[in-house]
């Protein structure tokens, strides 16, 4: 017995609906592989059928849970094909001379590849959620103690931040900016404390030779009248 593989009308005629059931299969089963399901954020229906809209913070919720579904599967891919295949690569080029030296920073220690992409936002995005808690619960105790306040190190918070969100550097000023601003501020007081100074000086001065100049006249007014100072 022989398989035929004619291509023929499907034995359904009255049932016009079961091609279109068959390709919704098929897409689905497509979204799945690409796990495009788990990226998409369907709303809830309502009664009438219609989608409801989301506040922006459940969208992000959403969004943020979703991304953390994807993460050990992303995190796999990086492992087992994407790190071997890079250094594998670097390693050609190396070899062949396509690359120039590598600085000595880089010979001395290891190489580490760090992959930017949302998921990886999303997996750390966690963190600044606790910070952001953590502060939000030390707010009422700052109100009884000040002191509270200054165990976060703003600068350090401001760094984990802009490195957990791929914030560009160039956005950050640096350690030697900051050192040179904090400088020019320090000079900009001294040099406005030091100009107060000679004017309160200058005021006093004024005063008293005014002062001097009062008496004087009042000295030559009593002595024109005759009167003994």
């Amino acid at each position: 017995m022989t398989k035929d593989d004619r291509i023929v009308p499907m034995p359904t005629p009255q049932r016009v609906d079961y091609a279109e059931a068959k390709m919704a299969k098929v897409r689905q089963s497509i979204q799945q592989s690409f796990y495009l399901d788990m990226l998409e954020l369907p709303g809830p229906t309502a009664e009438d059928g219609d989608v409801m809209r989301f506040t922006a913070t459940e969208i992000a919720a959403r969004q943020r849970d979703r991304l953390s579904i994807l993460g050990p599967i992303v995190a796999r891919q990086e492992i087992e094909m994407l790190g071997p295949m890079i250094e594998r690569t670097i390693s050609v080029l190396g070899r062949g001379g396509f690359l120039p030296p590598p600085p000595p920073a880089l010979m001395q220690n290891n190489m580490k590849l760090e992959y930017q992409n949302p998921v990886s936002v999303a997996m750390r995005s966690g963190e600044l959620s606790s910070v952001s808690q953590l502060m939000q619960f030390m707010v009422p105790f700052a109100q009884i103690d000040p002191n509270v306040i200054r165990r976060f190190n703003t600068g350090k918070l401001a760094e984990l931040g802009a490195e957990i969100l791929r914030v560009p550097p160039s956005v950050l000023k640096s350690e030697e900016e900051m050192r040179m601003e904090m400088m020019q501020e320090q000079e900009m007081a001294q040099q406005q404390q030091a100009l107060q100074q000679q004017m309160a000086l200058a005021q006093t001065e004024e005063s008293l030779s005014k002062a001097q100049a009062n008496r004087a006249s009042a000295e030559a007014a009593l002595l024109g009248a005759g009167e003994p100072v």
